[in-house]
């Protein structure tokens, strides 16, 4: 059964927490849509993947993959210096976003890399630069070693992916039964921005209210998604299981210049993974952002995308 959810009503709320949510609803919605009009944003869909087209087609393209609960409105703030120059498509990750929830699909990363490779080959977008943050940086490795002609250049972004042993990471905290994404009550929402960021950004009451009711509704969606794309871990001893979502042994293969961004104080991937993981890449380099935590689009947009344009264009 394919569903597509969108964030309905809570059930067996007040009135005033209705009319709360209701605000907190078109709050935020409102902001993404007026970030769209001012970016000049196109919403497209094809091979069943919602997707922004935002700036010049003739311009040098960059495609950009969210992390895990994200969308493609995720990198909207932080696309303002871009769009003057570059040509920018944001699709939503298969399963996330407004695309279908395909109860009956394994979401492993095989299955991410086939329907995206279906949706860009039907766009026939030529060579571009790729970004991906979190879930994205993994996603964004496997479509590189896939099809390593048409990624000219690849920014891991807080990336997941890589695992050790002897660096605690949110994968260590999967295989022992810890879904950080399993949101039942708002303080588990406040924990969870906590681990996401350094410093928690400000988030109105009625906001934070509709995003906590969201992502409450998407526990058992997002419960299948994590074992999924972990190959149902459920062991730090599955080491078979481990390789298939991982990619410390593969990414020697990727030849194209590859950096390595991540936020000085990220829990969930912390900056020890990227040290080490930078030298295994034929043309890797690292940058650290002071103060920030594993979203610095989010969090600290100058800094990344200062960092990022640098790299783009050397």
């Amino acid at each position: 059964m394919t569903t597509t959810k969108s964030s309905s009503l809570p059930v067996g709320i007040n009135p005033i927490e209705k009319a709360q949510f209701l605000l907190g609803k078109t709050l935020y919605n409102g902001s993404n849509q007026l970030q769209r009009k001012l970016l000049g944003a196109r919403k497209k869909e094809l091979e069943g993947i919602h997707y922004l087209e935002l700036g010049d087609p003739k311009n040098p393209p960059l495609v950009f993959f969210h992390g895990f609960g994200d969308s493609k409105d995720g990198y909207l703030l932080s696309s303002f210096p871009l769009v003057k120059d570059y040509y920018l498509i944001v699709p939503d990750m298969p399963g996330f976003g407004e695309n279908p929830e395909d109860s009956q699909a394994y979401y492993n990363m095989q299955h991410m890399v086939t329907l995206l490779g279906k949706f860009f080959e039907s766009l026939q977008l030529d060579a571009f630069t790729l970004i991906g943050n979190s879930m994205g940086g993994a996603i964004s490795m496997a479509f590189t070693l896939a099809y390593p002609t048409q990624v000219k250049k690849l920014v891991l972004l807080d990336s997941a992916g890589f695992f050790y042993r002897d660096i605690p990471s949110v994968f260590h905290e999967f295989a022992a039964g810890k879904n950080i994404f399993d949101i039942e009550t708002k303080e588990d929402y406040r924990n969870l921005l906590n681990r996401v960021f350094f410093k928690v950004p400000y988030i109105p009451k009625v906001v934070f209210n509709f995003l906590y009711h969201h992502i409450n509704s998407k526990r058992e969606w997002y419960g299948k998604m994590v074992g999924d794309l972990t190959n149902r871990l459920e062991s730090l001893e599955q080491k078979e299981e481990i390789e298939l979502f991982t990619f410390n042994n593969k990414v020697c293969e990727i030849r194209c210049p590859t950096l390595l961004l991540w936020g000085e104080n990220d829990s969930l991937f912390p900056a020890e993974v990227a040290k080490r993981a930078t030298p295994l890449f034929s043309e890797g380099q690292l940058g650290l952002l002071k103060k920030t935590g594993h979203a610095p689009q989010y969090e600290a947009p100058r800094q990344y995308m200062r960092a990022l344009k640098q790299f783009i264009i050397s």
